[in-house]
């Protein structure tokens, strides 16, 4: 079976930290965000291979504002 886009951000995001834009980038996707919340969304519902995808404010020196992602390793469905 093909890995899509939403496994491999899913992937990535169980390993590590990221913003969108480094989601895109590895991904090769132009709306991580979109994944994001489907992920959330999935594990809402009890959708296998959804993830509760946590999120936190980061601020630059410029004062321009970032989100970073990432899943816990024990908030991802069974069986995703």
């Amino acid at each position: 079976m093909k890995a899509t886009k939403r496994d491999y951000i899913k992937y990535l995001l169980e390993r590590g930290r990221y913003t969108s834009e480094e989601l895109n980038l590895h991904a090769h996707t132009s709306d991580a965000r979109k994944v994001i919340s489907v992920l959330r969304s999935d594990y809402r519902n009890g959708i296998v291979g959804g993830a509760d995808v946590q999120d936190m404010w980061l601020k630059r020196r410029d004062g321009t504002r970032y989100k970073l992602y990432w899943i816990s390793q024990n908030l991802t469905t069974k069986g995703g």
